[in-house]
């Protein structure tokens, strides 16, 4: 009776990591895959920039253009994954329009997107409880030459 509580216990605890490494590896992927989306949706918006201000020697932000390529691109990368409850990107700017943070003190201008999926719990043991997966990326464009 002794080995077969003990071969019981192995092979409870052997099921156990098996499957904490299989979902392991599923939130891996979707992490990677979300900071895939959010430096894409970052270096995108920071390609749309206001032509004039360009041509004046300014970098700014097309906000609004910004925001709807990352709509678009999160609901293109993220709409047929199944599970997924709800996604939204939000995208900070820093250019000569909005002023730069002070930990930006080279003055570059930057966009930052952050991406969150709102999904079903990806791990299947009881005591690990995951349905948000955040990531962030911020996309810098080339450094200023000194005036």
């Amino acid at each position: 009776m002794k080995i077969y509580i003990v071969f019981l216990a192995m092979l409870l605890a052997g099921i156990t990591a098996l499957s904490y490494n299989s979902d392991m590896m599923k939130f891996v992927y979707e992490e990677n895959l979300l900071k895939a989306v959010a430096e894409e949706c970052a270096s995108g918006a920071a390609m749309l920039q206001n032509e004039d201000a360009y041509s004046e020697g300014q970098t700014v932000f097309e906000e609004a253009e910004g925001l709807e390529y990352a709509q678009n691109h999160i609901n293109y990368a993220l709409s047929k994954k199944n599970g997924v409850k709800s996604f939204e990107v939000s995208l900070e700017f820093e250019d000569d329009e909005k002023g730069y943070s002070e930990k930006n003190s080279m003055l570059i201008p930057t966009v930052t997107a952050t991406v969150t999926m709102k999904c079903e719990d990806i791990f299947r043991l009881p005591f690990i409880t995951v349905s948000e997966v955040t990531r962030t990326s911020a996309y810098e464009l080339k450094e200023r030459d000194a005036d």
